[in-house]
């Protein structure tokens, strides 16, 4: 029995643990920079720190790659005590980049007490979502409403709130961490764990080819797919912002014929290689054709760089309706309508960049986006260097459409569904909407290089119990004008100023 004064100190990597003790909690975080540079200075000998001029500088590379996690700063700094030659540290860097799995004493002291966690936690399902993870490049923020579709589509939960569920799981298991309202990351140590685990002790199951951040300027070779055994199951495909990608090789794609989710916004936005037998080429046809085939495909996304590409899209009905996001770049093209847009029934997500609106109209005096109320499920619009542009919705031409109450209703309750609005220079812009409106899911809105929008369309009534991020420049700011004071105060507390 205990004597009175005494305290009973209990450490855990689980929330649910603490959740469950009558007692305080105090969450310990990763060391700051310095406080882990000089823990890693302290496993090192001075004489190494200074038996060259590069040393400290190569040395403090590696302990920033140790994520400021104390046992990886330990067991490297070890490994690296008495290593006085450049190279051996270049090496060594390279090794905790590419599979620190290998370093030395990393396996035994590092991730098989971090994979205790793992090993906690209630079902393989949930297992395998934090696994899943792990594709993602290191430091990556997840957008949490793409990890859950992607977790839906490998078949590990049926719905949203099951995903919401799963990663609230993962966050008290302190495997992932949050990152604002809407993202999660993997602490470095993490991450390098759960692929440790991917290619050794899950290796049998073959379920795991990572490429990240290597900078992919064509599809891995063919011998490489073969590797994963499984990979004709394939049921979710994502190489959205490889904008180097130059070439998806014919037949490649449609070869997945269990492939459910297509996810190609800004592939190869850099530049395709126009050679015979690749499917990434500037009017898209070829691809659409090949994803014709593909009778379990329900979800699509992707980008257009030519007027062309858009109106061929447009020829297949498949696609339009199951396209979840697009992308439209276009500079010398011919116009298209941009109210077919209006008949993506699945849109969520619009990027308009580099668009001049005195091509992209629906008639000679259309100059701006007022066709936009029509989509009513769209939840992110990003607007890019639109130099033409004066307005986005025009109340006069809203008055115009006959029908538009019955579409939009008698409130004008357009963007009811919008959670992010991005708004990057639009130099003549003066107007979003004269009036305030109403943003029940809006999060998040953006605006840079618009110095003649003075005004938002939003009251203190627009968003209720949610705070709202405003980000843009501190001139901007500065000038903006208020529906009313009150409307001032709603908005301050989320603001983010950048410089000049």
């Amino acid at each position: 029995m205990l004597n009175a004064g005494f305290k009973i100190v209990l450490k855990t990597r689980s929330a649910g643990v603490c959740d469950q003790m009558d007692s305080k909690n105090l969450e310990v975080y990763s060391l700051a920079h310095d406080e882990a540079w000089k823990l890693f200075q302290e496993m090192i000998e001075r004489s190494t720190l200074d038996s060259h001029t590069s040393i400290p500088e190569l040395a403090e590379t590696l302990a920033r790659e140790c994520g400021r996690l104390p046992l990886a700063l330990k067991t490297v700094g070890r490994a690296m005590k008495s290593q006085k030659k450049v190279g051996d540290r270049e090496r060594a860097i390279e090794k905790m980049r590419t599979s620190a799995s290998t370093f030395s004493g990393m396996e035994e002291n590092v991730f098989l007490r971090l994979k205790f966690s793992y090993d906690s936690l209630s079902m393989d399902k949930l297992r395998s979502c934090l696994l899943y993870c792990c594709l993602y490049p290191e430091d990556y923020k997840i957008p949490k409403r793409s990890l859950i579709d992607y977790w839906i589509s490998e078949g590990f939960m049926a719905d949203f709130d099951r995903g919401c569920e799963f990663i609230n799981d993962l966050l008290h298991a302190c495997l992932l961490e949050e990152e604002g309202d809407d993202h999660v990351k993997m602490h470095d140590m993490i991450r390098e764990m759960s692929l440790w685990i991917a290619w050794t002790i899950e290796k049998e199951k073959k379920n795991f080819l990572v490429r990240a951040g290597v900078k992919l300027t064509e599809a891995p070779k063919v011998k490489e797919w073969e590797e994963l055994k499984a990979l004709e199951k394939l049921r979710y495909l994502n190489l959205e912002y490889t904008h180097y990608l130059s070439i998806i090789p014919h037949q490649l794609i449609s070869g997945f014929l269990k492939l459910e989710v297509l996810r190609l916004l800004e592939c190869g936005s850099e530049g395709v290689t126009k050679e015979e037998g690749n499917v990434l080429c500037d009017d898209a046809e070829p691809l659409m054709r090949e994803l014709l085939g593909l009778k379990r495909l329900n979800v699509l996304s992707w980008s257009f760089r030519s007027s062309l590409a858009v109106q061929k899209f447009f020829k297949y009905p498949k696609l339009v309706s199951i396209t979840q996001c697009v992308g439209v770049s276009q500079y010398e093209n011919p116009p298209f309508n941009v109210l077919h847009l209006v008949y993506m029934e699945n849109l969520q997500e619009l990027d308009l960049l580099f668009i001049n609106l005195e091509e992209m109209k629906i008639d000679s005096t259309e100059e701006d986006l007022t066709w936009l109320v029509f989509v009513q499920n769209l939840k992110e619009l990003e607007i890019i260097v639109c130099t033409e542009m004066e307005e986005i919705i025009c109340v006069d031409k809203l008055r115009d459409v006959s029908d538009i109450s019955e579409i939009i209703g008698s409130e004008h309750n357009f963007f009811t569904q919008l959670e992010s609005l991005g708004i990057l220079y639009g130099p003549d812009l003066k107007s979003i909407y004269p009036n305030p409106l109403h943003f029940p899911k809006l999060k998040k809105i953006g605006v840079y290089g618009c110095p003649k929008l003075k005004k938002l369309p939003i009251n203190s009534s627009s968003v209720k119990e949610r705070r709202v991020v405003i980000e843009g420049l501190k001139e901007w700011w500065e000038e903006l004008q208020w529906e009313d004071q009150a409307t001032q105060n709603a908005f301050s507390s989320g603001v983010i100023l950048g410089g000049d």
